[in-house]
């Protein structure tokens, strides 16, 4: 995980490569994170109609980021 907060705007939106490298982790512990659930300090993700890859907005990437930091 990067000690910085990523600089993104909270509408974009990345698919799962590009949310990895964004918060300094690889692909696989992020879709660990994908399966707890945001209750249980996982990342939102979203699927928009018509696709089946995840995707993450920047609000969710960086609300993920500041519950891992403790802020």
């Amino acid at each position: 995980m990067t000690a910085i907060c990523p600089d993104i705007p909270n509408h974009a939106v990345y698919p799962i490569g590009k949310t990895a490298e964004l918060l300094g982790m690889s692909r696989s512990r992020l879709l660990y994170y994908c399966e707890l659930g945001t209750r249980q300090g996982g990342i939102a993700y979203t699927i928009p109609r018509g696709e089946t890859r995840k995707k993450f907005k920047g609000a969710d990437i960086i609300a993920f980021w500041r519950r891992k930091q403790g802020i």
